[in-house]
């Protein structure tokens, strides 16, 4: 059963628990289903008339992967690993190799958890509910193709041979055996990073406020977002994510010889602001939002 908050919200048309609300304001906000233990819904904003994208959370205020619609915005709360700067796109931090080719115990087609057996060794343990709201990629019977959501977990700790138990929203495809192999990713918008010149995932927007490790806010993932700009941009040209300044985008000029540009456009610039070193661009989203 969804879990509901426990608490009249004024602020909504109606409110059921998680899934999409429409403020009386205009806004909508979509609250991605988690396991209370993730994140309590108690503890959700309650003013959500009088939500502020700019503000910097010290303490989580939603889920992370909450969107918010604005008008020609969309946010996303997301929360930051490190120090990231006004007007800086983000990423995701890189995948952790000793959360790869894991080894599965055996579960039924149709179950809703499997357990994980760690490999006696590594250092990097998989906290608990780590990559709760992220994805578990699978090789069945050596098939690739198989991922599903991960709604919790437990401890992984990597130097044992102890079984983890992952929790998966919906259910298992197929039966998994012992042979197969796992590889665990983080959601999107969790523990983010200035977006290196070297990309390591997809762009998932732009920082709105200055963050640092542990706080919580909302990122730009579409619509018209000011950014920082690297090179020369013109307007209403197309750019992409810059492969010499961390964070910032740059011309994509279809005509890079380095593998950089395949990253893909990343939205169009409107127009530059009060300094050339940052524009207003039109984010294109991702398929986020």
């Amino acid at each position: 059963m969804t879990p509901t908050v426990p608490y009249d919200i004024n602020s909504p048309v109606s409110f059921s628990g998680y899934g999409m609300h429409r403020l009386r304001n205009g806004v909508t906000i979509d609250i991605p289903a988690t396991h209370p233990q993730v994140f309590d819904p108690r503890n959700i904003e309650s003013n959500w008339a009088n939500i502020d994208v700019y503000d910097i959370d010290t303490v989580q205020q939603f889920p992370v992967g909450t969107v918010l619609k604005q008008n020609l915005r969309t946010y996303m709360y997301t929360g930051y690993l490190g120090t990231v700067a006004i007007g800086q796109h983000v990423v995701s931090a890189a995948d952790d190799d000793d959360h790869d080719a894991l080894a599965p115990t055996a579960a039924l087609a149709g179950a809703t958890e499997f357990g994980v057996t760690m490999p006696g060794s590594g250092s990097d343990d998989l906290a608990v509910n780590e990559y709760a709201g992220g994805y578990v990629e699978m090789v069945v019977n050596g098939t690739p193709g198989y991922s599903y959501e991960i709604m919790a977990h437990g401890l992984g700790d990597l130097t044992t041979t102890d079984v983890m138990t992952v929790r998966i929203f919906g259910n298992l495809a197929v039966a998994l055996a012992a042979t197969d192999d796992l590889a665990f990713l983080m959601h999107p918008a969790k523990d983010v990073i200035v977006a290196p010149t070297t990309l390591l995932s997809p762009t998932l927007g732009v920082c709105l406020t200055a963050q640092v490790t542990g706080q919580w806010g909302w990122a730009g993932i579409k619509g018209p977002h000011t950014c920082e700009l690297q090179g020369t941009v013109v307007d209403g040209a197309e750019v992409r994510h810059s492969e010499t300044t961390a964070g910032a985008v740059d011309l994509m000029d279809y005509t890079e010889a380095t593998a950089e540009s395949d990253s893909g456009p990343l939205g169009r610039l409107r127009n530059f602001g009060a300094s050339t070193e940052y524009g207003l661009v039109d984010l294109y989203g991702r398929g986020f939002g």
